[in-house]
């Protein structure tokens, strides 16, 4: 069973005065079928579109089944930043039973909900949702008091608490367990996409960028379904993969390449959309993730055979998915067993 954390953080006095509850809200490890996105007029139609085709029903092609629900204050039209006519077939009730619900970002100001949405999403989180918003659509949720205390993105307004000044690229979401916020609107695609991945695994979120790279070769694409185009590094990935075993350095991959360390982080975050160190523990996480689903291995040997320590394994498995392997294992055989 997976519970709610709160990675400790400065305060946001603007989040006002509502707090987020102190004991931890369990929920299974069932990954979200039902989505609920929450738009408000004025809702920007890059983000509607992003989430309508990331979590769009392609059941008959083996992956998972998704119920998505627009909904709003009450149903009714609501028309976007670009004046288009959105149909709202739900009410606020959705929230209340969705798995997964998205604050959507809008061009509206002021950024403010109103209480009964509040209340609806607060209590979808208090019931085990898991809540998510990206760019503006951030700074609604903070609104609701659950940012209280957690690290979010957005970079629309100043009453979301940002994740600390780090050195190197900031971050595109803060995940949070329950709660994972995205910094802007094009991040809103990588977001959703991390959810599918972190929910329902790498098989189906790389299927998912497939397919949407495939209809949107200009759009924004995830890191991890990113098809880099750059031959040398093609040959480059191929070897890493076969090498997840060993330690595997930057200098040595560079070399590899017959490139500078310099040019290879530049080409190397052209062509996959991060950086070498990131791709290689995505890569590693990925192949464990298979194992732990597919084998009886032991953890050690799991971790072994991915290039970690057993306790690295752990930690990455924690900060992936909020549960350590064995949990992850155990829980992937009960939706096996239970589909």
């Amino acid at each position: 069973m997976r519970t709610a954390h709160t990675p400790h953080i400065n305060r946001c006095a603007q989040h006002g005065t509502r707090r987020t509850p102190l004991v931890p809200v369990l929920r299974t490890p069932t990954p979200f079928r039902s989505i609920a996105a929450y738009l408000t007029p004025g809702v920007s139609s890059f983000g509607l579109g992003v989430v309508g085709s990331v979590f769009m029903d392609r059941s008959r092609q083996g992956l998972p089944p998704f119920e998505l629900m627009m909904c709003g204050d009450e149903t009714g039209v609501v028309r976007t930043d670009l004046g288009w006519r959105v149909d709202v077939a739900h009410g606020l009730g959705a929230l209340t039973r969705a798995d997964l619900v998205i604050v959507l970002p809008t061009a509206h100001r002021p950024l403010q909900l109103p209480e009964p949405a509040v209340e609806a999403i607060r209590s979808a989180h208090d019931r085990g949702a898991i809540v998510s918003a990206f760019c503006s659509g951030s700074a609604l949720l903070a609104g609701t008091g659950l940012l209280d205390g957690r690290r979010a993105r957005s970079h629309r307004s100043p009453v979301v608490c940002l994740a600390p000044p780090t050195d190197g690229p900031q971050p595109l979401y803060v995940d949070t367990d329950r709660i994972v916020t995205g910094i802007n609107t094009a991040a809103g695609m990588d977001l959703c996409l991390y959810l599918l991945r972190r929910e329902h695994g790498p098989a189906v979120s790389q299927a998912v960028a497939r397919q949407l790279m495939a209809c949107h070769a200009d759009g924004p694409a995830p890191p991890q379904g990113r098809a880099p185009e750059d031959a040398d590094l093609v040959d480059l990935l191929s070897w890493a993969r076969t090498r997840l075993d060993q330690p595997l350095s930057v200098g040595e991959m560079a070399r590899h390449a017959s490139m500078s360390p310099r040019t290879f982080a530049r080409r190397f975050r052209a062509a996959t959309g991060t950086t070498p160190i990131v791709w290689l523990r995505d890569q590693r996480l990925d192949h464990a993730e298979e194992l732990l689903r597919t084998t009886d291995e032991p953890i050690a040997a799991i971790a072994q055979a991915v290039g970690f320590q057993p306790a690295q394994l752990r930690v990455h498995f924690m900060n992936r998915h909020g549960v350590p392997p064995n949990a992850y294992r155990r829980a992937a055989r009960e939706r096996t067993a239970g589909s």
